[in-house]
């Protein structure tokens, strides 16, 4: 009995110093720098600073109006005494008609920006035209040319390769490749217009005059859209 009473102070004398050790350590540990360090961490450069990752923003994207109204005018040949109507006018007769447009406040937009609104890529004005000018005749650069720029109105032609001056069915009233390109140059926006400008749906080739069957029909139109496509695409059209 006596033996455990002495022994009782001396095991709680060594627990007691066993935790001040380890409270000292942990003190040391957290908050004491040792002498030895002292020096270096006072000179010890802070560490740098990470700017927090910020996932790229998409741009907002465009409400389109489609509501807006738009009217497509299409024209052919200018001349002075009509004999097709469907396909011929008057100079005096046009320039009412742009003067009309202004009139009445329509806008007059591109192909491309009616394209780009169709797409939904970007807004056009509530009411709209579009002019388009068809198959490459000279009168589209004598005549309309002119009362386009003089109202500032943009347009778009569509051509024919073998309309143009020097092409199967490009006579003295067709517009030449060197017109076209002055006009592509001051920024007429020129478009395809097949290759022959004939009725696709029959089987005949009107270049050869030949009714052709109904494989050499599909040959013969994989053959005339690659070559306008070719001939457009890789400038031999306008140089």
């Amino acid at each position: 009995m006596r033996l455990k009473l002495v022994a009782a102070p001396v095991l709680l004398t060594l627990a007691l110093a066993a935790c001040n050790k380890k409270q000292k350590a942990q003190t040391i540990g957290e908050g004491s720098t040792p002498a030895g360090g002292a020096s270096a961490a006072a000179g010890a450069s802070p560490l740098p600073t990470v700017a927090p990752i910020t996932a790229p923003t998409s741009p907002a994207k465009v409400a389109v109006d489609q509501t807006a109204q738009v009217i497509v005018y299409g024209y052919h040949r200018f001349v002075n005494q009509v004999r097709r109507p469907d396909t011929e006018i008057t100079p005096q007769m046009f320039e009412q008609q742009m003067q009309e447009l202004k009139n009445r406040g329509i806008t007059v937009i591109g192909m491309q920006d009616f394209l780009a609104w169709k797409r939904g890529e970007k807004n056009i004005p509530p009411r709209c035209a579009i002019i388009s000018f068809d198959d490459g005749w000279k009168s589209q650069y004598d005549v309309a040319w002119p009362i386009m720029k003089k109202f500032g109105y943009t347009f778009t032609m569509f051509i024919y390769t073998e309309g143009v001056r020097g092409g199967h069915f490009g006579g003295g009233e067709a517009i030449t490749w060197e017109q076209l390109a002055e006009m592509r140059d001051a920024g007429v926006d020129i478009q395809a217009h097949s290759e022959t400008h004939q009725d696709l749906r029959r089987p005949y080739d009107k270049v050869a005059k030949k009714k052709l069957s109904q494989p050499e029909y599909e040959q013969w139109l994989k053959m005339k859209w690659a070559d306008a496509r070719r001939r457009w695409n890789n400038g031999s059209a306008l140089r």
